[in-house]
C-alpha cells in the first residue's frame, strides 16, 4: 500500500462521516501552527501514549450470585473508566506542559497522540508528571493498567509532517520497550494501596499478612468486606464497587459527553462529583443539556430493552422466558422496571427469536473485531504524512464508534468496548449474527476498489448465565484464529469464513429455515429432525475425512444419499432442498461445504422449541 492509496480511502470514508476528515485536518494545521509559533526554534515533539493491560482489566468481571448480579454494569463502568482514562491523562499532561487543547491531535480506546512545541526541559517534566500517574494507577487499580509513553525527538514543523513515518516507528518502538519495564520505578518503593474503608501495602497483599478474601467479581483484589463504605456491596473489592456505581450513571448508556475538569474548575462549574469520576488530578465528569462546546464523546451503549408505557408487554415478552431462576427473576424485573435496560445478559438473552413463535435458545453472543494490519498502515507505509495518519484514523474510530453504536441500537446489542480499531458488543445471538453481516458489508461498500484495509471477527454463542469474561475470552480466541487464517473473516464457534461468504451462507441459512415444517411452514418439505441427523453424517465427513483423510470418512455419501431420499418430500420446495444439498455429495466442494455446519447450527438455533 502506498501513500496514494491512503489518501485515496480517506477521501472514500469521509463522505459518509462529513464532518470527521475536515475536524481532524484542522486540528493537524491548528497544532503546527502553535507548535510554529511557540517551539524553540519552530521545532515539536510528538507523544504518545497507550493504556496497557486494557483487555483484561476490562474484562475480568464474573457473574457472582452472592453480590447480586451487576456483571453488565462493572463491565460497563469499566469500559468507560479506560476510555475515560485515555482522554483524562492527555487533557492533564497537556494542563501540566501549559498548553492548549489543539496540541492533542487523536485520543481514541487506550491510545492518544500529542504535537507539542520544544522547551528547554520539556522531556523532563514529562517524565516527573508520568511518575506521578505510575504511583497513582499502581494504588488505583494495583497495576492493572499501565500508562506507557513514548517521546519523538525535536523536529522542525515540517519535518514532523515529511518524517512522520520514521517518527512513528521510533515512537513505536519506545512503547514496546516501555512494555517490558512498566511501573520499574514504582515497584522499588512501598507503595499504598486502598482496600475497604483503611489502607494496606502492596507487601501484605504478596505476603498475604492481614489479607482478606478476594473479590468475588474479579477474583483479583480484595473485597472491602465489614469495613465497606454505605450503598458498597461486602463480596466486591473496591475497583469493581466503584466501577459498577460508574455502570449505574443514567447517561453513561447512551454514548455520552463528557468534560474534563480539574478538581478547582468543576467546583466553580457545580458539576456533580456523583457524574464524575477523578482520574488523579483531572474529572471526567458526564455532561447534561446543554452540552458545553469543549465537550468530548465517549463510546459506551445499552441497549434500552422498551420505552416508557411499555412495561406490561415487555415483562410478558421478556421476563416471562428469562433463563434466570424465579428467586433471581424478582430481582431482574425489578431492575429492569427501574433502569429499562438489559441489567443482566439474561434480559438480552430473551430477545433471541423474538419474532418467532418457539420460545427456547435464549443465548446470547459476544463477537470480538479488530482491523486488520493497521499498525502497519499508519507506522510503515512510505510517505503517509502526519495529516494523513491522523485523519485515517479519526475516519475508523468514527465507524466503529459513532456509525457502529447507531447499528447498535437497532439490533439492540451491548458495546462492551469500543477501542477505534477494536471492539466488542454482547447481545442476542441472533441479532449479533445479522449485526455482523450488516457491518461488514457497509464497511466494505465504503472502501475503494482495490483497497486492502479489512477487519476480522471472532463470533462466540453462549448461554446468558456463561461467565462472561469467558464468553469475552473465546470470542478474542476465534478472532485470533479468523487472522491466522488469513484475515479479512469472522471464525463463527470454529467455523472460518470470508465476509462475503459468511453473508452468503446467512442467506441460505434464513432460506433453508423456511423449509423446515413446523407450525409457522406447514408445508415444509423437511423436518427439524432430517436436521439433526445432518449433523451425525457432517461429523463423519469433517472428522474422519477432511481432518485425517480416512476413506471411511467418505461413507457420509451414501449415508447421506439415503437420508435425503428418505425424508424429503418429493415437491415443488423438496426438490429445490434437494439440489441445494447435492454440492454435500462432493468431498471436494467448495460452494457449500466449508460453511454448511455454520448453516445448520443457525437453523437448529432457531427452530429448536
Amino acid at each position: 500500500m502506498k501513500s496514494e492509496q491512503i489518501q485515496n480511502l480517506i477521501e472514500s470514508l469521509s463522505p459518509r462521516m462529513a464532518e470527521t476528515k475536515p475536524e481532524a485536518e484542522a486540528r493537524v494545521e491548528k497544532a503546527k501552527a502553535y507548535c510554529a509559533e511557540h517551539g524553540k526554534n519552530r521545532m515539536a515533539r510528538l507523544i504518545k501514549g497507550d493504556l496497557s493491560g486494557i483487555q483484561m482489566f476490562i474484562y475480568n468481571v464474573n457473574r457472582a450470585e452472592d453480590v447480586d448480579g451487576g456483571a453488565a454494569k462493572r463491565l460497563r463502568g469499566r469500559s468507560f473508566y479506560v476510555s475515560a482514562a485515555c482522554l483524562a491523562f492527555s487533557t492533564e499532561l497537556l494542563a501540566n506542559l501549559d498548553l492548549p487543547a489543539c496540541c492533542r491531535l487523536s485520543w481514541s480506546g487506550g491510545k492518544f497522540l500529542l504535537m507539542v512545541p520544544e522547551r528547554d526541559g520539556l522531556a523532563d517534566r514529562v517524565w516527573e508528571w508520568k511518575e506521578g500517574i505510575d504511583y497513582w494507577l499502581w494504588g488505583e487499580v494495583w497495576g492493572d493498567l499501565f500508562l506507557n509513553l513514548a517521546i519523538s525527538h525535536p523536529y522542525s514543523v515540517d519535518e514532523v509532517d515529511r518524517k512522520y513515518i520514521a517518527i512513528s516507528q521510533d515512537l513505536q518502538n519506545q512503547l514496546e520497550l516501555g512494555k517490558l519495564r512498566k511501573f520499574e520505578s514504582t515497584l522499588s518503593e512501598e507503595i499504598y494501596v486502598a482496600v475497604g474503608a483503611g489502607a494496606a501495602v502492596y507487601h501484605d497483599r504478596v505476603f498475604e499478612n492481614n489479607y482478606v478474601e478476594e473479590c468475588h467479581s474479579c477474583n483479583h483484589l480484595p473485597r472491602v468486606g465489614e469495613s465497606h463504605l454505605e450503598g458498597q456491596k461486602v463480596n466486591l473489592c473496591m475497583v469493581c464497587n466503584d466501577h459498577e456505581k460508574i455502570g449505574s450513571f443514567p447517561r453513561l448508556p447512551t454514548h455520552p459527553f463528557v468534560v474534563c475538569r480539574t478538581e478547582a474548575t468543576q467546583a466553580e462549574e457545580e458539576l456533580w462529583k456523583e457524574k464524575g469520576v477523578k482520574f488523579h488530578d483531572t474529572w471526567i465528569v458526564l455532561c447534561d443539556d446543554p452540552i458545553p462546546p469543549d465537550a468530548e464523546r465517549v463510546p459506551a451503549f445499552s441497549p434500552e430493552l422498551y420505552q416508557p408505557g411499555e412495561e406490561k408487554r415487555k415483562i410478558a415478552e421478556l421476563c416471562d422466558v428469562c433463563t434466570l431462576i424465579p428467586s433471581q427473576r424478582i430481582k431482574g424485573k425489578m431492575n429492569c422496571l427501574e433502569d429499562r435496560l438489559a441489567t443482566r445478559f439474561h434480559c438480552l438473552a430473551a430477545l433471541a427469536n423474538e419474532k418467532q413463535d418457539t420460545k427456547g435458545n435464549k443465548k446470547i453472543a459476544v463477537m470480538a473485531g479488530d482491523m486488520d494490519h493497521l499498525s502497519v498502515v499508519m507506522n510503515a507505509v512510505p510517505g503517509v504524512t502526519l495529516k494523513q495518519a491522523v485523519t485515517l484514523g479519526e475516519l475508523i474510530y468514527h465507524f466503529f464508534t459513532v456509525d457502529m453504536i447507531k447499528r447498535l441500537k437497532a439490533y439492540q446489542l451491548y458495546l462492551a468496548y469500543s477501542g477505534g480499531d477494536d471492539f466488542v458488543v454482547i447481545g442476542a445471538w441472533d441479532r449479533v449474527v445479522e449485526f455482523a453481516a450488516e457491518l461488514s458489508e457497509r464497511w466494505e461498500e465504503m472502501l475503494p476498489e482495490g483497497a486492502r484495509l479489512t477487519f476480522s471477527a471472532g463470533l462466540q454463542i453462549t448461554n446468558p448465565q456463561y461467565p462472561i469474561y469467558e464468553g469475552i475470552d473465546s470470542a478474542q480466541r476465534l478472532l485470533k484464529n479468523a487472522k491466522e487464517e488469513g484475515r479479512n473473516r469472522i471464525d463463527v464457534m470454529g467455523i472460518v469464513m470470508e465476509w462475503e461468504r459468511f453473508r452468503k451462507a446467512l442467506k441460505e441459512a434464513k432460506w433453508l429455515k423456511d423449509q423446515v415444517r413446523d407450525a409457522s411452514v406447514l408445508d415444509g418439505p423437511i423436518t427439524i429432525g432430517f436436521l439433526y441427523r445432518m449433523y451425525d453424517i457432517w461429523r463423519e465427513y469433517d472428522e474422519k475425512w477432511r481432518k485425517e483423510r480416512d476413506p471411511v470418512g467418505l461413507r457420509y455419501i451414501s449415508q447421506l444419499t439415503t437420508h435425503i431420499q428418505r425424508n424429503v418430500k418429493d415437491t415443488l420446495g423438496g426438490n429445490e432442498v434437494k439440489a441445494w444439498l447435492q454440492p454435500l455429495l462432493n468431498p471436494s466442494d467448495e460452494k457449500l461445504l466449508p460453511h454448511f455446519r455454520f448453516i445448520l447450527d443457525w437453523v437448529v438455533l432457531m427452530k429448536r422449541k
